[in-house]
């Protein structure tokens, strides 16, 4: 962009117009990153009007700007960075200590490039620090409830006592599947927002349930997730489909050459045939998605997911307008591959 100064910032929940700056790039290195306020600078305009370009006398502009002083900065350019919904996430701005030439249209669209990515990855790193937060808090009030079972046990049958602990478990109980339905469902429009198709392996999760980790498994609740998840796509007109779980793990996503079973200290795939290496959840992962375009993307019948085929509220329609743009889209995807 032929500028000196390149920096990006996020937002900050804060009384006053607040960011917190990511990564910024001095000339020859990078500076520690920092916080600062808004008002009275060319980023506060940048968040009114979305995109600020000042080919010269930006320090005359912001003269309350003291930092415009200290980089000696004569232009200035950025965009704001904003999510699906259109809510500022921050923004990506440039400084030079020359003016801009004419020709700055250039360097406004290498902006919006940048602005458009650094968005959809903010965007995907907050849903992310979300669902964490609400797992933490489920796995405490797990931990809540293994202390009031362990009280329960030394109180007399029969008592008030230990009726109205009985009471309290159930509660907690209530609070702890309503946290698990909710997580679920975030986490299941976080999964349709990123992609079109989304493809899974048909795992009987209740054989999990009789393992070593079963109370792992039956808290984290895969079935009733993948069954909202169904529900989720079809409301927001996702593709899912299951797809055979069988050597996930043990076939070459490159190739398809069958590399065996691999123990699960060995966290890296690779293929002695034609030599693709990567994490081995990444080459399940892809061989899952190459069996679920092979099986789906050639105009099979799709009506259960499309139409909604088995869901509350929903009725079945052979003439479905989702289910011909599904089948069209997928076709598409398929030849031009």
């Amino acid at each position: 962009m032929q500028i000196k100064y390149g920096f990006i910032a996020e937002c900050l929940d804060s009384p006053q117009p607040q960011v917190r700056v990511l990564a910024f790039w001095s000339g020859d290195k990078f500076i520690p990153n920092f916080q600062y306020y808004l008002d009275g600078t060319p980023c506060g305009a940048v968040y009114q009007t979305g995109l600020e370009i000042y080919p010269h006398s930006v320090q005359q502009l912001f003269p309350e700007d003291r930092d415009l002083l200290t980089l000696e900065a004569e232009s200035y350019l950025g965009i704001a960075i904003v999510d699906s919904h259109g809510k500022n996430l921050g923004h990506i701005a440039g400084l030079d200590t020359k003016p801009l030439t004419n020709n700055y249209e250039q360097q406004k669209s290498i902006l919006k490039i940048f602005a458009a990515r650094a968005g959809a990855e903010i965007e995907r790193q907050l849903a992310e620090k979300a669902l964490k937060q609400q797992n933490i808090y489920l796995q405490e009030t797990l931990e809540k409830l293994i202390l009031l079972q362990r009280r329960l046990k030394n109180k007399k049958k029969g008592s008030k006592n230990r009726h109205k602990l009985n009471q309290k478990i159930s509660r907690l109980h209530q609070r702890i599947s309503d946290i698990r339905k909710d997580w679920h469902f975030k986490l299941a429009h976080h999964l349709c927002v990123q992609g079109q198709s989304i493809f899974l392996e048909d795992i009987d999760f209740r054989s999990w349930g009789r393992g070593m980790l079963s109370k792992h498994s039956l808290d984290a609740g895969f079935g009733q997730f993948v069954t909202i998840l169904k529900w989720v796509a079809w409301k927001r007109d996702v593709f899912v489909a299951e797809v055979d779980k069988n050597f996930t793990s043990q076939i070459c996503p490159n190739c398809g050459f069958h590399t065996g079973k691999k123990t699960l200290d060995l966290r890296e795939h690779n293929c002695p045939e034609c030599g693709y290496k990567t994490h081995r959840d990444v080459a399940a992962a892809q061989v899952v998605r190459n069996r679920g375009v092979k099986e789906n993307a050639l105009g099979h019948s799709v009506l259960e997911n499309a139409c909604g085929d088995g869901l509350t509220g929903a009725l079945p329609s052979q003439e479905s307008v989702k289910q011909e743009i599904l089948n069209v889209s997928l076709r598409i995807a398929h030849y031009t591959a």
